[in-house]
């Protein structure tokens, strides 16, 4: 195997590095690599600095081609797990309380953040899109409280006139009614 033959030479006068192609072997034959894709493990050996008739040798050394076709014809395998628990989840069916639950989490958490949304909106946007509203002075709201006094107190003047001129028509007709009471008895 030291010697090179005819075959091993590359078209263009390429020599084979044997040591390199019998490393390619190794990794080739290597249990972990054995089942990636033939292409992947042609790509890693040109990364790795290996011509193409190298890996083609390497390759046809390590049963590489025939494993490929191999694995191409048959269809693929289902993995078998290697920690297979002894307790195997089954899907229990979820009961109201907990749907219940679910939903009540899932309104909460919406609500929450759309009041946030709205907290940030009427705190930075709308001022920003409409304008702050000016609050009024000191000075103005004493000019409104002091018109919305002086209007109650007209008021009530008005209301206590009313009631004046009411009890006045009310004795009027007392004193009337009082007088003819008093006649009528005399008589």
């Amino acid at each position: 195997m030291a010697d090179i033959s005819s075959e091993e030479t590359g078209s263009y006068g390429d020599t084979v590095r044997e040591d390199i192609v019998q490393t390619a072997v190794k990794f080739l034959e290597n249990r972990n690599v054995v089942n990636t894709p033939l292409a992947q493990k042609q790509q890693f050996l040109q990364r790795k600095g290996l011509t193409d008739k190298e890996i083609q040798i390497a390759c046809e050394r390590a049963g590489a081609y025939i494993l490929h076709d191999k694995l191409a014809r048959e269809p693929p395998a289902l993995p078998i797990p290697v920690h297979s628990n002894v307790y195997t989840s089954q899907v229990q069916p979820i009961s109201f309380l907990e749907k219940f639950k679910e939903i009540v989490h899932n309104v909460a958490l919406f609500s929450a953040v759309a009041y946030a949304i709205y907290m940030f909106y009427k705190k930075f946007i709308r001022p920003f899109l409409f304008g702050d509203k000016k609050r009024k002075n000191l000075e103005e709201q004493m000019e409104e409280l002091n018109n919305s006094v002086s209007t109650s107190i007209s008021d009530l003047k008005n209301s206590l006139y009313d009631v004046k001129i009411e009890v006045d028509k009310i004795s009027q007709g007392g004193e009337d009614f009082h007088a003819k009471a008093v006649t009528r008895f005399k008589v």
